[in-house]
C-alpha cells in the first residue's frame, strides 16, 4: 500500500472507530431507559446507526479495503438488533465492527511508519 492509501484508510478508520465506541455507548445509555423513552431513543440511535453505515460505505468505495464491508455487515446486524431491542447483541455486533475498523486502521499506521510520515 502506498502513502496516499495507508493516509486514507487511517483517516477513516480512526473515524468510524471513535463514532463506533460513541454508538456503543449510546446503546448502553438507551438499555438503561424505561421502555417509554426507548422508543424515541431507538429512533435516534437508529438514525445515528444509519449515518455510520453511510461513513462506513463511503470508506469502502473509496478506499477499496474489503475489511470495511465486514464493518458495514456488523452495522447493518447491529440496526437489526437495535430494532428488535436486543441491545446486548447490538453492541457485540458494534464490538466486531470496531474490531475490523481497528484493524485497518493499524495495517495503515504500519504502512505510514516504513513511509517514515509517523
Amino acid at each position: 500500500m502506498n502513502a496516499k492509501e495507508a493516509l486514507t484508510l487511517f483517516s477513516y478508520s480512526e473515524r468510524l472507530k471513535s463514532e463506533l465506541i460513541l454508538a456503543f455507548k449510546l446503546i448502553e445509555q438507551v438499555k438503561e431507559m424505561s421502555e417509554g423513552e426507548r422508543c424515541g431513543a431507538n429512533r435516534l440511535l437508529r438514525t445515528f446507526i444509519s449515518f455510520l453505515l453511510n461513513e462506513a460505505n463511503l470508506a469502502l468505495h473509496v478506499s477499496k479495503d474489503g475489511s470495511f464491508k465486514d464493518v458495514v455487515l456488523n452495522l447493518e446486524e447491529s440496526a437489526r438488533n437495535i430494532d428488535l431491542e436486543d441491545y446486548p447483541e447490538a453492541m457485540r455486533n458494534l464490538s466486531k465492527a470496531i474490531s475490523s475498523t481497528t484493524t485497518v486502521g493499524q495495517g495503515a499506521v504500519v504502512a505510514l511508519k516504513e513511509a517514515g510520515l509517523l
